[in-house]
C-alpha cells in the first residue's frame, strides 16, 4: 500500500498525496478507515492519527447517508498538516452549520457529526456546489512518529 508521506534521506518529511474511490455503503465505512490509516500510520502520530480517523468516520458516515453516488476519498500530508478530503455527489449542506460551535441538543436527531469533526480536527471547509460536497478535514501535526517531543 502507498504512503502519503516519505521521508528524505536527512529525515525531513516530503510532501505526498493519494486519492481513492469508494463505493456509498455503509460497508464502505470500515474499508475507508483501515485505508486511511494505511496511508498515515507511518506519517502522523498515533493520537493525531486517532483524532483525524474520528474526523474523517464522522465525513464519510455523512456522505454515506446523506449523499449520493461514488465517495472519492483525498488524503495529503505535508510536514505540518494531514488533510482528508470527502467528496459525495450529494446535494450537500448549509456550510454555515461548520461555523456553529455549540453542542447538539440530546434529543437533536442530527448534527453530531460536524459538531465532533469541529471537536476533533484544527480545520474543517466545506465545498458544496452542482457536483456534490466535499468536506475537508485538516489535523496539525505536532510531531513525526519516532520523535519525542522536546
Amino acid at each position: 500500500m502507498p504512503k502519503a508521506a516519505v521521508f528524505n534521506s536527512d529525515g525531513e518529511s516530503m510532501r505526498g498525496f493519494c486519492a481513492r474511490g469508494f463505493q456509498a455503503h455503509p460497508e464502505s465505512a470500515e474499508q475507508i478507515r483501515a485505508w486511511v490509516v494505511g496511508l498515515l500510520q507511518d506519517s502522523v502520530s498515533p493520537d493525531e492519527l486517532g483524532e483525524l480517523l474520528q474526523g474523517v468516520s464522522e465525513a464519510v458516515a455523512n456522505a454515506i447517508r446523506h449523499g449520493s453516488g461514488p465517495i472519492q476519498m483525498h488524503v495529503e500530508v505535508t510536514e505540518r498538516a494531514a488533510t482528508v478530503r470527502v467528496r459525495d455527489c450529494g446535494g450537500g449542506f448549509d456550510p454555515k452549520l461548520l461555523t456553529y460551535n455549540a453542542c447538539p441538543a440530546p434529543h437533536a436527531e442530527s448534527g453530531r457529526g460536524l459538531f465532533i469533526m469541529r471537536q476533533v480536527c484544527d480545520s474543517i471547509g466545506a465545498y458544496v456546489g452542482n457536483s456534490g460536497c466535499m468536506v475537508s478535514l485538516t489535523k496539525a501535526l505536532g510531531r513525526r512518529v519516532g520523535t519525542e517531543p522536546g
